[in-house]
């Protein structure tokens, strides 16, 4: 099976990640443009960018998450569903 990579592995010039630290600070242009930090992904989500929490993941432009295909609405598949 997969094992996670020893993340705390010291590279010179590679910074430690520390996945139990909070968020990683915003720069104040990226909060101007509308990034945010996702919780449950750990990531930057970028503008319109929503958690989708039936999916688990992050959904960019999401409508919504339709349960008639499981799936979510977003910008991937968009077109697929309004033609």
């Amino acid at each position: 099976g997969y094992q996670r990579p020893d993340v705390n592995s010291e590279i010179p010039g590679e910074p430690v990640l520390d996945f139990d630290a909070g968020p990683p600070p915003l720069s104040e242009e990226q909060r101007i443009q509308g990034y945010k930090w996702c919780q449950t992904c750990r990531i930057i989500r970028p503008p319109r960018t929503t958690h989708c929490s039936d999916c688990n993941c992050c959904i960019m432009r999401y409508d919504h998450h339709c349960p008639f295909v499981n799936n979510c609405v977003g910008q991937r598949n968009y077109h697929f569903f309004f033609r």
